[in-house]
């Protein structure tokens, strides 16, 4: 006679293991990751920087208090051998060169040997540019900027100036504080429209050589000052 044995809940049971090893072992890939990512942390924490490269080209934060950061509009004229002449809205880190591209670039026949391209733009700056005729039938001085104290530009364009400024510094100088241009120093004469350094030197060495200028007048007798910056300055000097 056969012993018949009947096993009860077997499948029962190893479901239960099966479901015990997928919770270790899901606890144990954590714990991996976990002991991972804190040795990795570790490792870039005391990793030393071999690039300083990567440092210097990290974009830098513009000083509000450094004054090259600060960027003004300003408003300057382009006038003669241009395609569009005109008043263009710039910034004051702008150069000569932006502008008269802004105003079509230049015409064919444009003179622009006394221009200086890159210089930096000021507000109310005034770009004359001649042509090739124009500079050749009137030019009668080699200054590459000219100053004049209203907004007048006659007495430059006479003298075939391309750079004209309107300058605030005129407004120092008064006709009741006249400058004596027998005893006024270099920083004297740069006061005055129309002078820069070369001219105020000129001067100086003009006086030295030959004594103390007899009336305003002979101020004409010095090298690069011609009827047109005399006339700038005539009523802001004495003898």
């Amino acid at each position: 006679m056969r012993e018949i044995i009947i096993v009860k809940g077997g499948f029962g049971k190893m479901k239960i293991l099966d479901n015990k090893l997928v919770i270790i072992g899901t606890f144990a890939f954590l714990i991996l990751i976990i002991i991972f990512l804190s040795i990795f942390s570790i490792y870039l924490y005391n990793r030393p920087i071999e690039d300083i490269s990567m440092i210097n080209n990290m974009p830098k934060i513009a000083d509000a208090d450094n004054e090259e950061t600060i960027t003004e509009k300003i408003y300057v004229e382009v006038k003669g051998a241009v395609s569009n002449p005109g008043v263009y809205e710039v910034s004051n880190n702008n150069i000569i060169d932006d502008v008269v591209k802004l105003a079509g670039g230049l015409n064919e026949n444009a003179y622009t040997d006394n221009i200086n391209f890159s210089k930096k733009l000021t507000d109310e700056l005034v770009i004359y540019v001649y042509t090739k005729e124009e500079y050749k039938k009137h030019a009668s001085n080699d200054e590459n900027e000219c100053n004049t104290n209203s907004y007048d530009i006659t007495d430059c364009t006479k003298s075939t100036v391309s750079i004209i400024t309107s300058s605030s510094k005129n407004a120092s100088v008064n006709n009741t504080d006249l400058i004596n241009i027998n005893t006024a120093s270099v920083n004297d004469f740069i006061n005055l429209p129309g002078i820069g350094e070369s001219k105020a030197n000129n001067i100086i060495a003009y006086r030295n050589e030959n004594g103390f200028f007899k009336s305003i007048e002979d101020l004409k007798n010095v090298s690069g000052i011609g009827d047109a910056t005399f006339e700038q300055l005539k009523t802001y000097i004495t003898v």
